[in-house]
């Protein structure tokens, strides 16, 4: 699939409960522009459901176009953190969800580095991003046949339409500077 592919199948996953911008603008901290692939606001009903995160980004990549696409999906993890330090029109994503989630990254990368296919030896790999992810405050938007969807930070659940946000405060929105957690 391409880019656009995944963007199209995003808004049909995000649409009835979330405020989906295309390609917003912002600026990082020293005044170059940014533009994200999607600047999201819950809707009423999910602020109703206890969803308590003002705005979010999300970042769409292909990991099925182009060579070498672990090295694309770590590029992502970076490119996703940067977003969470720019502004946007007087808002600051709280966090960034990359899509599709990492382990597709994984299963495209070529037979020659790895099987081509899901291999179980890739979890601890997959494990450890995903680790890095929720540091930086960047977590991944699973497709779910029971749910239609989840945004989860490492391996936790922090929200899905059905059951609505976890029970873990704060998942995926606080900030570490070192190794120091701090509310923002």
């Amino acid at each position: 699939m391409t880019e656009d592919d995944y963007k199209k199948r995003l808004v049909n996953l995000l649409q009835d409960d979330f405020e989906l911008f295309p390609e917003y603008g912002g600026a990082w901290p020293t005044g170059e522009v940014v533009y994200l692939d999607f600047f999201c606001k819950p809707k009423q009903h999910v602020i109703d459901q206890g969803f308590s995160i003002d705005c979010f980004a999300v970042e769409v990549k292909s990991p099925d176009v182009g060579r070498e696409p672990i090295k694309k999906l770590l590029d992502c993890v970076l490119q996703s953190y940067s977003y969470t330090l720019c502004d946007f029109k007087g808002l600051r994503p709280k966090f960034t969800l990359i899509y599709p989630e990492p382990r597709m990254f994984f299963c495209a990368q070529k037979p020659e580095k790895y099987t081509g296919q899901h291999n179980p030896m890739n979890e601890p790999e997959i494990d450890i991003v995903k680790r890095l992810m929720q540091r930086a405050n960047v977590g991944e938007l699973v497709e779910d046949k029971n749910f239609g969807y989840e945004f989860r930070f490492s391996r936790n659940r922090m929200y899905d339409p059905v059951r609505g946000p976890s029970k873990v405060a704060n998942l995926g929105s606080v900030r570490r500077i070192g190794s120091r957690k701090v509310k923002v």
